[in-house]
């Protein structure tokens, strides 16, 4: 599995669509209960126009596909691990 890239473009509507983007994640990432997968990670920054990019580790992409986030997203597999300068780890809880 790949790392995949999210573009939210950044526009009034920004905030609502990373919630929708990340909520079904972070249900499924805690369905392992206390014990997370392991690397799985997201990690979010924005690009040189604003817009908002996140990052999905490979494992992350697992969920993320598994629970339908990417569904109405425009997603990107990345043929490589990107370059993660700039962006920040996103916090889940």
């Amino acid at each position: 599995m790949p790392w995949h890239k999210v573009v939210i473009i950044h526009n009034d509507q920004a905030r609502w669509s990373a919630a929708a983007l990340m909520r079904p994640f972070i249900m499924g990432y805690h369905e392992n209960g206390s014990t997370p997968p392991e690397n799985a990670v997201v990690y979010h920054g924005l690009n040189d126009t604003g817009d908002h990019v996140y990052y999905f580790s490979p494992e992350a992409s697992t969920i993320a596909l598994a629970t339908k986030a990417f569904q109405t997203f425009d997603v990107t597999p990345c043929t490589e691990q990107p370059n993660l300068d700039g962006c920040e780890k996103v916090t889940i809880s």
